[in-house]
């Protein structure tokens, strides 16, 4: 008798311990793919997720081909985004790819036509990227955004030749020809 009540104590404890683990699952180890991301995007909403593509940077207001002008023309703004690892440089495509936004409070990049400074991680273009962060959905115009934010350096990566390497921090500076 008193055998069985300690088998059914343990039980009991096991069945708490899968529920809180269950219930843990707002978090996500599980490095999911920019297409997987988009796929999946509403029922992630709100969620940790591990997010992989190649990082892109953008300016806005796009500067074209103007370069860079004396007393530094318009102030910009750095847009970054991960794509697929496989997906056509955005630049050249035709048609608009799917991509995760990086909130511009997780990524400030400013400058104006002749160059940009970037903090606290430099987004290098084409580089690959593992970001842990929250997951947003935004939806304007029958258009949808996708985005990644309070993202968690800590727990993020870079990869070099196929290899998981911490995110260097601090201040970046990129200047435009």
């Amino acid at each position: 008798m008193v055998e069985s009540q300690i088998y059914f104590r343990y039980f009991k404890i096991i069945i708490l311990l899968w529920v809180l683990l269950l219930l843990a699952g707002c978090t996500t180890d599980k490095v999911l793919t920019v297409s997987e991301v988009w796929e999946q995007a509403d029922a992630l909403e709100g969620t940790t997720i591990l997010a992989r593509g190649r990082m892109r940077l953008f300016t806005s207001p796009y500067q074209g081909l103007t370069g860079c002008v004396q007393g530094g023309g318009n102030a910009l703004v750095g847009i970054a985004a991960l794509y697929d690892e496989d997906a056509e440089d955005p630049h050249y495509s035709e048609e608009p790819l799917n991509n995760i936004l990086i909130a511009e409070s997780d990524l400030r990049c400013v400058g104006n036509t002749c160059g940009m400074t970037c903090v606290p991680f430099d987004p290098k273009g084409g580089m690959i990227f593992e970001l842990m962060g929250t997951l947003r959905v935004e939806r304007e115009g029958g258009l949808k955004n996708v985005l990644l934010e309070d993202i968690q350096l800590e727990k993020s990566f870079r990869i070099i030749e196929e290899k998981r390497e911490p995110i260097p921090t601090g201040k970046f500076e990129y200047l435009f020809p």
